[in-house]
Parts: C-alpha cells; sequence; structure tokens
C-alpha cells in the first residue's frame, strides 16, 4: 500500500497507539507483557474499499531493567586526615536504567552510612576526618520512581591511601685538614639531598628540620653543614630530624657524620761535619763530610716506608716502617761524601736530601731537606717546611797577600844606545809574600811593554837598542801560583842616560853647612858612576861620625850633622874641625877606595 493512498484510523488501547504514518507507540512505564490494538485502511479514491487488522506487541520483561554498578576510588591521606567528600566520585556515573545512563531525576538513592562511608542523595560519596588508612565499603540501592519495584543494589569501595612516610637518610663526607683548621660550610654536602617523602625527593619547604649543634658542626635550616674553625683531625657527628608540615607526626631522624682528614706531613733535617782526617785546620780532596738525618712525622697520620735519598750523597739505612705523629728517628740514616778539589776551591759543598714516606691507602708525602743551621728558610718545594741547602764550609789557608814594590832604576847607568839589561834590575828584589822576599818559583810575572822597556818574565828589565835618554816606566803584576787570584801590580822606573866617557869621581873636601847654597853637603863628583858605594867620616879621635850608602848629591848626604857613632846625638851639627873620610865604591869591576881629610865649616 502507498500510505499516500490510503487513510489509518485506530483507537489507542492501553499502552499501544497506532500513528497516522502507520508507526505503534507503547506508552513509557509500560509493564511487560502482551498487548494489542486494531486498526483499519480506507482507499482514498474509494473509501469504502475498506480493511480491518491487529498489532500485537510484546513488552520484554528485561528491556527496562535497572542496573546499579559497583564503584571503587582512592583517596590520599590528606582528605583522610581532614575528611570530606570524595573528588571525582558518584555513584550514578556508571549506572543505567533501560540501558541508558540514570538520570539522577529517575530515581532514588538508599544507603545505610557505614562508617567512615556516607552516600549523599546526590550520589556523592564522604569520608569521615581522620580515617585510618584501609579499605572501606558501603552498599547503596536505586529504584526506578516510575517502577518502585525495579531497583538494583551496588557496592561502593573506597581504600585511604598510607601517608607518604618521611625517610631521613643517613649523610657522610670527609674533609681536608686545612678544610678543618678553615672551618666554614661544607662544599658538596645539603642533608636534604638524599632524604625522601614516599618515592619523590624531599622538597624543603614541606618539612620542618630540627637539630641541636655540637662543638664542632651545626646544621644550618637550608639543609647545609657548617665546621667549626680549628677542627682537628677526627670523626664528628651531628643528628637531625625532619617532620612533614602537613602531617606533623610523620617524623624521621638522620645522623651527619663529618671525618676531617689527618694531615699528612714530614721533614728531614741533614746536619753535616767536616771531618778533618789531617788535623790540618784546613779541607783537602779526599777528605769527608759526614751526614745526619733526623726523620719527624710532623702530621697528623702515621707514615711507614720512609727513604732517603741524596742524589750526591749515597744514604746508608733502611725504611723506616712506621712512624707515629709526633716521632722522629735521627739514628736511621746517614751518608759520608768525599771532599773534590773542585769543592776545595769552591770553599764549600751544598746539596739536598729528599724524604719520602706513605700515608695508609692514601698515597705519598715527601720534602725535601732542611739546614737547621741556615735561618733563611726558605720553601722551595712549597710544602710549608723549610728546605734550605745544607751548605758546608770548606777551611782553606789564609790568603798571603803579595806585595809588588815599584822598582826605581833611575841611579843605574843605562846606555840607551846600546840597549839590552839594566844593570842589577830584577822586579822580584824587593816583592813579598807573606813578609817574606818573593821566591821567583812562587810567582808568575806578566808585563805589556811599554816604550823601550820590557819585564822579562825572570824579573829582570829590558830597555831596546837606539833608546834616546829620559825616564821611561812599565807596569808588571805578579801573582802567586798556588792561588792565581793572589796578584799585585807595582811600576818599573827607568832612567836612560846619555853616555859619558869622560868623567872623574872627585870627593870635594870642604863642606859650609850654612844653608848659602854653595857646600851645604859634602860634594862627590860623578857620584853615579860610583856603584855600590859607602861613606864613612871620623873625627880626629878616630870615632865615626857618617856613615852611609849609595851616597847620591840629592837625599843621601853628608850635610855636617852627625850620623856615626859619636858622642853627639844624630842629626846634631858636628862642630868645625878637619874630618877623615873613605869612599869606596864599585868601577868597572874593582873595588875603589878613596880616602882624605875634609874641612867643616860654620
Amino acid at each position: 500500500v502507498d500510505p499516500a493512498d490510503v487513510v489509518i484510523t485506530s483507537t489507542p488501547t492501553g499502552p499501544l497507539t497506532v500513528n497516522d504514518d502507520g508507526t505503534v507507540t507503547v506508552a513509557p512505564n509500560t509493564a511487560a507483557g502482551t498487548y494489542t490494538i486494531e486498526y483499519t485502511i480506507c482507499e482514498v479514491a474509494n473509501p469504502t474499499n475498506c480493511d480491518t487488522g491487529s498489532v500485537t506487541v510484546v513488552v520484554d520483561p528485561g528491556a527496562n531493567v535497572i542496573d546499579a554498578v559497583d564503584d571503587q576510588s582512592e583517596v590520599s591521606p590528606d582528605l583522610a586526615l581532614s575528611g570530606g567528600v570524595v573528588p571525582g566520585l558518584n555513584i550514578l556515573d556508571n549506572d543505567t536504567l533501560n540501558g541508558e545512563p540514570v538520570n539522577a531525576n529517575d530515581v532514588t538513592i538508599t544507603s545505610a552510612p557505614n562508617a567512615p562511608l556516607t552516600i549523599n542523595n546526590d550520589g556523592t560519596v564522604s569520608l569521615n576526618a581522620e580515617t585510618e588508612p584501609g579499605t572501606y565499603t558501603i552498599e547503596y540501592t536505586i529504584c526506578e520512581i516510575g517502577n518502585p519495584e525495579n531497583c538494583d543494589t551496588a557496592t561502593v569501595t573506597i581504600v585511604v591511601s598510607s601517608p607518604d612516610l618521611i625517610d631521613a637518610v643517613d649523610d657522610g663526607i670527609s674533609v681536608t685538614a686545612e678544610e678543618g683548621i678553615a672551618g666554614g660550610t661544607i662544599a658538596g654536602l645539603n642533608i636534604f639531598d638524599n632524604d625522601t617523602l614516599g618515592d619523590s625527593p624531599l622538597n624543603p619547604s614541606e618539612v620542618t628540620l630540627t637539630s641541636t649543634p655540637t662543638d664542632f658542626l651545626m646544621i644550618e635550616s637550608d639543609g647545609s653543614v657548617v665546621l667549626a674553625a680549628d677542627t682537628p683531625p677526627g670523626t664528628y657527628t651531628i643528628e637531625y630530624t625532619i617532620c612533614e608540615i602537613a602531617n606533623p607526626e610523620n617524623c624521621d631522624t638522620a645522623t651527619v657524620t663529618v671525618i676531617v682528614i689527618g694531615a699528612a706531613n714530614i721533614t728531614l733535617l741533614k746536619v753535616d761535619t767536616f771531618n778533618d782526617e789531617n788535623n790540618d785546620g784546613y779541607a783537602q780532596a779526599g777528605e769527608t763530610i759526614s751526614y745526619v738525618f733526623t726523620v719527624t712525622n710532623v702530621g697528623t697520620v702515621p707514615l711507614g716506608n720512609i727513604t732517603v735519598t741524596d742524589p750526591l750523597v749515597e744514604v746508608s739505612g733502611g725504611t723506616i716502617q712506621i712512624l707515629e705523629p709526633g716521632e722522629s728517628d735521627n739514628t736511621t740514616f746517614t751518608a759520608t761524601y768525599t771532599i773534590t778539589q773542585e769543592d776545595v776551591d769552591n770553599g764549600f759543598f751544598a746539596n739536598s736530601a729528599f724524604v719520602n714516606a706513605f700515608i695508609p691507602d692514601d698515597g705519598s708525602v715527601g720534602s725535601l731537606s732542611d739546614d737547621p743551621d741556615d735561618p733563611t728558610d726558605v720553601d722551595t718545594d712549597q710544602d710549608g717546611n723549610p728546605d734550605d741547602m745544607t751548605v758546608t764550609e770548606l777551611p782553606s789557608p789564609p790568603v798571603t797577600p803579595i806585595d809588588a814594590v815599584d822598582d826605581d832604576f833611575r841611579g843605574v847607568l843605562v846606555d840607551g844606545e846600546a840597549g839590552g839589561l839594566v844593570t842589577d834590575s830584577n822586579v822580584l828584589d824587593n816583592d813579598t809574600l807573606n813578609g817574606e822576599p818573593v821566591n821567583p818559583d812562587d810567582v808568575t810575572i806578566t808585563s805589556t811593554p811599554t816604550g823601550p822597556l820590557t819585564v822579562n818574565t825572570d824579573g829582570t828589565v829590558s830597555v831596546a837598542p837606539g833608546t834616546p835618554p829620559g825616564t821611561y816606566t812599565i807596569e808588571y803584576t805578579i801573582c802567586e801560583i798556588a792561588d792565581p787570584s793572589n796578584c799585585d801590580t807595582a811600576i818599573v822606573t827607568v832612567l836612560v842616560s846619555q853616555v859619558i866617557t869622560d868623567f872623574k869621581i872627585e870627593v870635594n873636601q870642604m863642606v859650609t853647612p850654612n844653608n848659602d847654597g854653595r857646600n851645604d853637603f859634602l860634594f862627590i863628583r860623578d857620584v853615579d858612576f860610583a856603584k855600590n858605594n859607602t861613606l864613612r867620616i871620623y873625627n880626629r879621635w878616630g870615632i865615626a861620625v857618617f856613615e852611609g850608602d849609595n851616597y847620591n848629591n840629592q837625599n843621601n848626604v853628608f850635610d855636617g850633622r852627625s850620623r856615626g857613632r859619636s858622642t853627639l846625638s844624630t842629626n846634631d851639627y858636628l862642630p868645625a874641625g878637619v874630618y877623615f873620610y873613605i869612599f869606596e865604591y864599585d868601577l868597572e869591576q874593582e873595588r875603589i877606595t878613596d880616602s882624605g881629610y875634609l874641612y867643616v865649616s860654620k
């Protein structure tokens, strides 16, 4: 049938209605059962052409069932402590009516409170305050308002979680002895770093911290640990307690352990003794220096396997097995050094030794030796211990001064035209070494020729041929062979004279010491040619009133004053009168004696 060609008529019966479009409607809240309704259709074009039929509808008993579904939720310790509505839970959220989510307006809720749970009329669940951790259940029933017999019951399960326990974990750290001396906040240590609340790292803002300072340790509110200054090596502890602010009974206590490591330090003293084996008071090659080594543990931890080495000296003595803090050893290690000529020349011998020791389970420590007799106390190896080298002074004979005395050969006739050696010239004749005349074998002579003069290596003086008359000088230096630094310099003066072949040595026989410029002293003609001369003058009683060598008409003259063994005092003028003289001298390899009388007049 084409719906457009017919009309439908029907009288509703009970819950059923046949609609104009042919559909059938069942009234709401229709109870389960079988229902029928008749309807008639007539042709629009021929309204008498009609027929009647019936519709049977079976309402299924399960199609209108209410379903209360069990619920479960977990709550925090905070809610268990404070109490209140369980967040995110409504018992109706998962219940259905006729397969559809329940509308709270279509049902009624009944439930008997079961401490600590209560189901509210709106389907929410409340938890009593201060509920202990655990699992709790409560039942409820929902019934359809339109069909009060359509009901169902379910169970709500609430799990109250245990609170997150606070866990204060013990802390430990080691610091150096230097840090113990300095004191202050210990780097790298904070008590909160390893503490937890539940399974999570601790947030310091969520806890309170209590701790009682000790003599050496204090815990700050931020969790840092402060070490007192001048804390000696040792092990120190301090306790602290942290409590959760939200749950003040949730507390835990831990211990902080701080170990101030003892400082390892060692010193070595090297004491020297010069051994003068031949007892002459001076050091010679082959003699020895003895050393005694004193090892001291100046640290705060035991030291073991201690050895001493010296790069220039072989050290005798075995290893020191153990040396406790503060202990010293001056018997184990010794050494002997044999002096070399180089050491003697230097006047000293200096060197350092080295001590090495092992720290149990912590490596080694060492130090250079120190000379206890040296107050300088330099610290070459920067270990805080002085380490002056041990210097042994090597006594040597005193330096003997050498004295080169100027030489004046102007009284020696020198023929410049012929040149050659200056007669009887030797620069060493008046030089001394240690106050004694110089032995030519003990010195060296050096001189640079100047002009016509040359000082020869044997000490003689040469004049170059063809040297014109005049006064010439030259320097020379003599040095001690045994001590080349012991030297002195002098000047040689030579007068090159005009050669006189016609001369006459003659003693004047008149002396008038009245300072008139005439005959004020006894004049001897050509006395320069009278070599190695001596003059003696006697009074009439044969008593010598003047005696002199190398008379020269200049500064060695007889001027009328006594210079002999007379009864007159020296330098007194002689009385006027006649005196006898004897003048002796060398001339042309002969010894000449001239004698006669002379007159002294006022």
